[in-house]
């Protein structure tokens, strides 16, 4: 037997919850880091349009200095896209068993010994997809669990 767990995430209450909440925060950030990278462009501009005005010095010292905040602003944005996939993965983490439940439910029903993911199957009969039963069933037994705060949840570690 076979689920589409592609399906599954489009369609379950509880997954679209979870894929609708982290495009939300990704565009955010996205917008946001269009307006931060504008500025340091504009800082670029501005400093190389004073080239001729400052020293050698002067100006490699400025130089450095928006290198420098070029590249705290890409490390702040990829700290921040990490949270986001975190907040996703907590999510993911707290409806797991529900979602084993369901699924064990569903292949004792169908007399199904194993079931695996549709994408990983060459062919497989209609007959044997139990995709809409468990989207049925994962829908009755949970609905959408609240999306964390990005910014407010603990730093993935290393090593975890």
């Amino acid at each position: 037997m076979i689920i589409d767990f592609e399906r599954v995430r489009q369609e379950a209450v509880a997954y679209k919850a979870i894929v609708d909440a982290q495009r939300g925060y990704e565009e955010k950030l996205q917008a946001q880091l269009g307006l931060d990278a504008g500025q340091l462009q504009q800082k670029e501009k501005d400093l190389v349009a004073q080239k001729g005005k400052l020293g050698e010095t002067e100006f490699k010292k400025k130089a450095l200095a928006l290198q420098k905040e070029s590249v705290e602003l890409q490390q702040k944005y990829r700290f921040q896209a990490q949270q986001i996939l975190l907040a996703s993965q907590v999510v993911a983490e707290k409806i797991q068993p529900a979602v084993e439940e369901v699924l064990q439910t569903v292949a004792k029903k169908a007399c199904a010994g194993v079931v695996l993911n549709k994408g990983m199957t060459v062919y497989t009969g209609d007959k044997s997809d139990l995709t809409d039963a468990f989207i049925k069933a994962l829908n009755e037994k949970i609905k959408a669990e609240e999306y964390p705060n990005p910014e407010t949840i603990q730093p993935a570690v290393r090593g975890q």
